[in-house]
């Protein structure tokens, strides 16, 4: 799907991303990670690390998604 003034329209579940390896000096993500899938939380940040530059930065904004287990070791959660 083309969408004016995009670069890249990708579902973000699916991995690998359609980006080089450190192709981004930042990843700004508001209200994306609270609906990736549980089992692909992991999966997600491992591709994240992949495509930040050395030293590059990641944020994100989201509401409350969960206990805070969750976040800390997401295997144990349901």
């Amino acid at each position: 799907m083309a969408v004016e003034g995009v670069d890249i329209v990708h579902d973000l579940e699916d991995m690998p991303w359609p980006l080089a390896d450190e192709a981004c000096l930042s990843v700004i993500g508001p209200h994306v990670i609270e609906h990736i899938k549980p089992g692909l939380t992991i999966t997600f940040f491992d591709e994240l690390w992949r495509v930040l530059e050395p030293g590059g930065d990641a944020a994100f904004v989201t509401p409350f998604a969960g206990p805070l287990g969750f976040w800390q070791d997401p295997p144990q959660c349901p």
